[in-house]
């Protein structure tokens, strides 16, 4: 689950500039994230299982 080139891509980022609060919500980030969820289920470019590779390193 590695989002950092579509959050950036999209001008979206983990938490806001002064670092305080996250930045996940702007329509930026939500951007981003439709983005890479539309590369699988619209756009049918990257096979469903890639997109969860790394998620075990997130739940540990």
């Amino acid at each position: 689950m590695r989002f950092n080139p579509w959050l950036w891509g999209t001008g979206g980022d983990y938490l806001t500039p002064d670092g305080k609060r996250s930045a996940l919500d702007t329509a930026e980030s939500l951007e981003g994230f439709r983005w890479y969820v539309e590369l699988v289920t619209k756009h049918k470019v990257v096979p469903p299982g890639v997109t969860e590779q790394g998620a075990q390193e997130v739940r540990t």
